[in-house]
């Protein structure tokens, strides 16, 4: 299920050759929910995802996903899908051109495990590829459950599911099944969700054309260092792609998978830098056994606010340290041992975040020239330039920390983050 980085060439001729229309579903901010590869997935050589994690997941599994989204209060502050990965069908397609439902797992049917999940108040999510066959199912011998040239009897099917979010995979992807796919969601009339794996996510192939969002780099694992700080720098190459309604996917998250490996301040980094990214949020752990420093993570309002900022710009990397970390190889950018990320938010404010991945504490100062250069990507005219003054929030600590004019440092920890929202001070009006 991975997108290795060579494979994100421009795809800018196969989308200039073709007349589209873009996706016409009105959602405009980055999905937030829940999917089972990362706790429940497993290879295709047998073993777990997550070594700590379940093996498989069912109907039973998904319909105590969906409880637990509304009693852990995670429904309340925006996680609203819950969506299936691979392993719901049999891997063939019947007589009548259908996906066959996986009945062992899912011995009620996809229509009524959406009816249930619907019933919570929340949303369904569904899985396919654009490919003969799907990611999870490609060796059983004549495979052929991928949606390639299948796209609208799936996306009918899927519509008749009461599906509102497909996870459109590569795996051994044509191209055309994208727009393919995109244009036969549309035709249904019911708004659907679309994110894809495997096309280029390339600024000039314009890949908001194709989905909502569309992973920008191979499958996580739960290591900070080795892992999710790599994956973050290279969505980083493609900041200038985010705006509402389209957005660079940094791969799901490993929020309360690290937190069972004892590493709550990875978590938390992680966690920032996937919500100043305005990557989709889709919690990848056992919700039903949520321990709670990571459900204090995921459900901080103030860094799911930065996340759902409805100017949709990417924060990215302002400013960077010569040292860097060790190359984990050619698939990623060089990533650097202090950083500073910012962009714009709503109503005049911005985001900041101080990065440390570092062994020792460092301090990092972010100045107003790294605001400015911040707004690079957002369109004329649509950010004002930073104000005189901001207040200064801590998002972790829940606190404003003091006021920014010019420059700012703070020490921060190996490993750390300092999370900041920076609101603009307004001149007092007189009431007369």
């Amino acid at each position: 299920m991975a997108v290795p980085r060579n494979f994100l060439v421009s795809v800018s001729l196969f989308v200039a050759h073709e007349e589209v229309s873009g996706l016409d579903n009105g959602f405009l901010k980055p999905a937030m929910g829940w999917n089972p590869w990362n706790y429940f997935g497993v290879g295709r050589d047998g073993k777990k995802k997550f070594p700590e994690g379940k093996a498989g997941f069912d109907d039973s599994t998904v319909r105590s996903i969906a409880d637990a989204m509304v009693s852990s209060g995670l429904a309340a502050v925006g996680y609203e899908y819950v969506n299936l990965d691979c392993g719901w069908t049999t891997g063939y397609r019947g007589k009548d051109n259908k996906q066959i439902v996986n009945t062992t797992r899912f011995p009620h049917g996809m229509k009524d495990l959406g009816d249930y999940i619907h019933s919570k108040g929340l949303k369904y999510g569904i899985y396919t590829s654009a490919s003969v066959s799907q990611c999870c199912s490609k060796y059983y011998k004549d495979a052929n459950d991928g949606s390639l040239d299948h796209e609208k009897i799936d996306a009918a099917v899927y519509a008749g599911f009461g599906v509102d979010y497909l996870k459109h995979d590569d795996c051994r992807q044509e191209q055309r099944s994208y727009p393919a796919m995109r244009d036969a969601l549309n035709a249904t009339g019911r708004h659907i969700v679309l994110s894809v794996h495997g096309i280029s996510a390339n600024v000039s192939a314009n890949p908001g054309r194709l989905a909502n969002s569309w992973r920008s780099t191979p499958d996580d694992n739960t290591d900070l260092i080795s892992s999710l700080v790599p994956r973050a720098f290279l969505n980083n190459e493609y900041a200038a792609n985010a705006r509402p309604g389209q957005f660079n996917d940094a791969d799901m998250l490993e929020v309360g998978n690290d937190v069972i490996l004892h590493d709550v301040k990875g978590a938390r980094t992680h966690f920032s830098l996937w919500c100043a990214m305005k990557s989709p949020l889709l919690i990848g752990t056992d919700i039903t056994t949520l321990k709670p420093e990571a459900l204090q993570i995921l459900a901080n309002p103030h860094a799911i606010s930065v996340n759902q900022d409805p100017l949709g710009l990417q924060a990215f990397v302002v400013s960077a340290s010569s040292k860097k970390m060790p190359s984990i190889g050619k698939a990623f950018p060089a990533v650097p041992l202090e950083s500073v990320w910012a962009g714009p938010l709503s109503d005049g404010a911005f985001t900041a975040l101080l990065l440390n991945v570092g062994k020792s504490t460092a301090r990092i100062t972010l100045t107003r020239q790294m605001l400015h250069k911040s707004m690079a990507n957002a369109a004329p005219g649509t950010v004002p330039a930073p104000a005189a003054e901001f207040t200064m929030f801590d998002i972790w600590r829940k606190a404003n920390i003091g006021s920014f004019k010019t420059a700012y440092s703070a020490e921060v920890e190996p490993h750390d983050v300092l999370f900041l929202r920076l609101t603009p001070v307004r001149e007092s009006v007189a009431i007369v």
